[in-house]
């Protein structure tokens, strides 16, 4: 399937297999297969889809495909097994007071737990079962197999690092060293499986299924210019009259719900609460678009949006602005409950389109790997997508942890004052993120660096004492 040559990797590592789980079934593993150019598994898998909920089994195949791993790469235990030693015995045991043999990141995790898991490459392929929604009662697939992502940097293979500065530490051999990654796309490697159900499932029905009454979720996505402030206010009042209805905070002025609603931190944990009618999500601004993606009880208070939304926006507008929503996707657990606010504000220090053409980002540990996996998760939603089912099929909404550390990496503090009045002001563009990680490094950034952080520290003592100089409100809100 690639590099290295067959010989090699038919004496160091085990036969091919495939592994993969369907929905909340076990994880099923093939038989292996000696390496070819083309491998037969001959693998047969019987799942009972009856014994499923129909509405569980719809949005699993209405989601992201299944992965299957193709593992044609993984070394007998015997080529990387490692023999406990006596003290110096071990060629390392010479270098044992250089602290620079030893990350902090490697002593996270226990030596004795992963004394022989050892990572080895493999392939991805991606299946998508979609069709079975159409009334097919098979499916012919042919999915072609990438490269898994690379290993994490931060997990050390033997607890020790080899790269010392102006000494030669003596390293282990190949063996304890992982097999190079498959060019599966150059060779053209593609995974071909049947899919066989006995009875057809239903074909997707327009109009909601009565079984997807009760505490059923839905999702929309708004896209729009920086521009259109009015928009932006609107939707803002929508959504804090919807979540002041849930939380009973309707007596009190809008502006003080919006404060609210945006200072304090979710006590009551709202994944568990099913039937609370609030709408959760984040709202992303870089001065030049604005990103909110929402959810809620599809049957109430996202429907309620939608319809306040559509009533307001004529034709005309409806072409400059782009929203993803299918009332038909349902779905049934929150995607954004754990974050810190009910409305999660992003605030970008440079547009969107500008930070995907930072090639300093592209460096691995640049950046956190889920912030850069929401950056360009919402750069596919916000220039690609069309239909939210294609957004939902393609796993491109960002989840929470993602969201969080987009906001912690790339992002600057934004003023509540200028979202509640509709003026949302683009501080000045400051230079690279991730200050810690650039910090230690001698580049030409120190001081752009250093400028990004005496920026962000003036903005929030602004804050700061713009709240202290407002006037007591009958309502107490903790911030942070």
């Amino acid at each position: 399937m690639g590099s290295p040559a067959k010989y090699q990797v038919t004496r160091l590592c085990i036969p091919v297999y495939c592994k993969y789980q369907f929905f909340k079934t076990p994880v099923h593993r093939t038989e292996g297969r000696p390496h070819g150019i083309h491998i037969h598994f001959q693998d047969i898998n019987v799942i009972f889809l009856g014994a499923m909920q129909p509405s569980d089994l719809r949005e699993y195949l209405e989601g992201p495909p299944m992965v299957v791993q193709v593992h044609d790469r993984d070394r007998k235990l015997e080529e990387y097994f490692r023999k406990p030693t006596l003290f110096g015995d071990d060629p390392l045991d010479a270098y044992l007071n250089l602290q620079s043999l030893i990350s902090p990141e490697e002593t996270e995790s226990n030596p004795f737990e992963s004394h022989n898991k050892i990572w080895d490459p493999y392939g991805v392929a991606q299946v998508s079962f979609a069709d079975l929604l159409l009334g097919h009662k098979y499916l012919n697939l042919v999915v072609p197999i990438h490269s898994c992502e690379p290993k994490p940097t931060h997990h050390g293979q033997n607890g020790r690092s080899r790269k010392v500065v102006g000494f030669r530490v003596p390293t282990d051999g190949f063996q304890h060293n992982p097999m190079p990654m498959g060019n599966y796309l150059e060779a053209n490697s593609v995974l071909k499986l049947r899919v066989d159900i006995a009875v057809p499932l239903r074909a997707r029905a327009e109009a909601p299924d009565p079984e997807f009454t009760g505490t059923q979720f839905g999702r929309v996505v708004f896209v729009f210019d920086s521009k259109k402030i009015s928009l932006l206010h609107d939707l803002l009042q929508d959504i804090t009259m919807i979540n002041a209805k849930a939380l009973d905070l309707e007596a009190y002025p809008i502006r003080d719900i919006q404060q609210i609603l945006s200072a304090f931190k979710m006590r009551v944990k709202i994944q568990e609460r099913q039937d609370l009618d609030v709408l959760t999500g984040f709202h992303l601004l870089d001065g030049k678009i604005h990103l909110l993606i929402l959810e809620g009880l599809a049957d109430q208070g996202l429907k309620r949006l939608w319809d306040s939304h559509q009533s307001r926006v004529t034709k005309a507008e409806q072409g400059s602005s782009k929203v993803l929503y299918n009332s038909a996707l349902r779905f049934h657990h929150r995607l954004y409950a754990d974050l810190e606010t009910i409305l999660y504000q992003v605030h970008l220090f440079k547009p969107l389109s500008q930070l995907m053409k930072c090639s300093a980002l592209c460096i691995r540990n640049s950046v956190l790997q889920k912030a850069f996996q929401a950056l360009t998760r919402i750069y596919s939603i916000c220039h690609h997508c069309t239909k939210l089912r294609e957004v939902i099929t393609r796993d491109l909404l960002p989840s929470s942890t993602m969201v969080k550390d987009l906001s912690q990496e790339l992002g600057l503090p934004i003023s509540q004052d200028d979202l509640t009045d509709g003026k949302v002001t683009v501080l000045p563009s400051p230079p690279a993120p991730c200050l810690e990680r650039f910090l230690s490094r001698k580049s030409t950034l120190a001081y752009e660096i250093q400028a990004h952080r005496d920026k962000y520290l003036q903005g929030r003592n602004t804050m700061v004492l713009t709240d202290k100089g407002r006037e007591p409100s009958l309502i107490q809100v903790c911030t942070s």
